[in-house]
């Protein structure tokens, strides 16, 4: 159905969760098991189950909450909470509240060490986010404050999940390549490059701000700039834009967002 999916063991009592793999957002979070819309965890399904598929796509769809796992932090002996709450809204309407905390993460059995994530008490997905975006992304940077509501903190960046690979010596480089099939497998590789899963060339990018109404600079997505966008039709190519056209690269949709001038020009050369 579009998503690509990470396997983590979490805490002392390696938890088994299946995450979405997310280059649009940058914060690690997992359901927890007393996640509110859940009944009694992990084997329950979910209580209010009119979140995820909405009427345009046919009406709410129950999920089972082991389905993609949650997280016991209660039998964790070395999960530490910092206090902090937690909150994410993402463009689709999605949504998770909890709070953030660190604990040891492990992959295929190899342990990560400690990472920085948070475990959400009420979220609108039944799986959690693996956001492996830049630093400007961080739901800290917008959210912010305790779980008691008890005064705040400046907005901040932390170590998030490709950021803490490189501090615990994982991988010498904060990098990673991604390989998504058409046949819903693919391969996440951090720190390096798997020259065995392409052909031809690697080219380099300039990487740019995709938001011109950001107030900083500072580029916070993984984007980059198309030289053009044309249409094919009858075996005749048709160029809508000839020019720069920023794009954002998000493994976390299986959706193409376009400009709604864009949009109306696709319409007339598709009518």
């Amino acid at each position: 159905d579009g998503k690509f999916l990470a396997t983590l063991q979490l805490g002392s009592n390696d938890d088994v969760l299946h995450v979405l793999v997310d280059t649009g957002s940058s914060d690690l979070w997992v359901p927890g098991s007393e996640n509110s819309n859940c009944a009694h965890g992990t084997n329950a399904t979910l209580k209010n189950n009119a979140f995820s598929v909405g009427p345009s796509q046919g009406g709410p769809v129950p999920f089972n909450c082991s389905v993609f796992g949650t997280f016991d932090y209660r039998t964790s002996t070395s999960y530490a909470a910092n206090g902090t709450a937690f909150e994410i809204v993402y463009g689709g309407g999605a949504m998770a509240m909890g709070e953030w905390c660190h604990d040891s993460v492990s992959v295929g059995g190899s342990s990560l060490g400690e990472i920085n994530f948070a475990v959400a008490a009420n979220a609108s997905k039944p799986f959690g986010v693996l956001g492996i975006g830049f630093p400007g992304l961080e739901a800290t940077q917008v959210v912010y404050g305790n779980s008691k509501g008890n005064g705040s903190a400046a907005p901040h960046t932390y170590e998030n999940f490709p950021q803490r690979l490189k501090t615990n010596r994982i991988i010498a480089r904060e990098c990673f390549s991604l390989l998504l099939d058409q046949d819903a497998t693919g391969q996440l590789l951090f720190g390096a490059i798997d020259h065995s899963k392409y052909r031809g060339s690697l080219y380099r990018f300039p990487m740019v701000n995709a938001y011109l109404t950001a107030d900083s600079a500072d580029v916070d997505t993984i984007s980059a700039t198309l030289n053009s966008f044309a249409v094919v039709k009858d075996e005749t190519s048709t160029t809508l834009v000839d020019g720069f056209l920023p794009a954002v690269f998000d493994s976390g949709t299986a959706f193409a967002t376009l400009p709604y001038t864009l949009i109306e020009l696709l319409r007339t050369q598709l009518d």
